[in-house]
């Protein structure tokens, strides 16, 4: 039983703790992306949706000022050219409800695809897109993100975790102490009740490795070239969440 490890195993519980954590996160930053994709695929079936209904409006609307505008020409009031400039409208607006048909295809497909159900499923929604204002400046949803950012958080648990291994790295310049205890039992027969003798003995184990040809200088460098790497996943990670904010409000207010 270690009594004493330099702060080895302390070192290595904590490390392991701040791991867990840090898994956790992770975990919960991909339940936050599925959830984001649903809902971002949903709401693009719903704009889809919408589309096709104002290109069916406008090739309507077109049929109705071609059927006048045929009226028109045929008692001599507008020319010929308006005619033909009126069923190219007609044929560009029902290439562009194709397209969006299509689109609207594709988008149904991928919401399906995004929460596990088989493509030819049925599939109807019912929502519509209503316009909500988002009063929150950008540095706001900024100081949010880097609050709650599963990711965010995970990446500073991560330079936690480093940090203890380098600790735990260097217990190796310390002495360890065990508490040991043997015992030993003889007799003719192994495990047997004619045991002629039992002894026990305890006491106290010291190791101190003084040289170990750099050995453990070596795994403390290694441990801090992990600690620098995570520091540097860190930084960029913040960069990378300071530039999705920063895009995901701009189009936010294009929209």
């Amino acid at each position: 039983m270690p009594l004493y490890t330099g702060g080895q195993l302390e070192r290595q519980i904590k490390s392991a703790n701040f791991g867990l954590t840090s898994t956790d996160l992770t975990l919960e930053n991909t339940r936050q992306a599925v959830k984001f994709q649903t809902v971002q695929s949903y709401y693009q079936v719903l704009q889809r949706k919408n589309l096709m209904k104002v290109r069916q409006e406008e090739l309507n609307n077109l049929n109705e000022h071609l059927r006048v505008v045929q009226i028109q020409y045929d008692v001599g009031y507008v020319a010929m050219s308006d005619v033909i400039e009126t069923k190219v409208q007609i044929v560009n607006i029902r290439q562009g409800l194709n397209t969006v048909r299509g689109d609207y295809e594709n988008a149904v497909a991928t919401l399906k695809n995004i929460i596990g159900l088989p493509t030819d499923t049925p599939l109807a929604v019912s929502d519509n897109l209503d316009y909500f204002p988002h009063e929150e400046s950008e540095i706001e949803c900024l100081e949010y993100a880097l609050e709650h950012r599963p990711d965010g958080i995970a990446a500073i648990y991560e330079i936690k975790r480093a940090e203890a291994q380098v600790n735990a790295a260097k217990s190796g310049f310390r002495p360890s102490v065990s508490a040991v205890v043997q015992g030993s039992m003889t007799g003719e027969e192994a495990f047997k009740a004619d045991q002629s003798k039992e002894q026990w003995a305890a006491g106290i184990s010291l190791q101190w490795n003084i040289f170990d040809n750099n050995l453990t200088s070596t795994r403390v460098e290694q441990a801090k070239s992990a600690q620098r790497k995570a520091e540097s996943i860190a930084r960029q990670n913040l960069e990378t969440i300071r530039l999705e904010v920063h895009n995901a409000y701009t189009n936010l207010k294009i929209a």
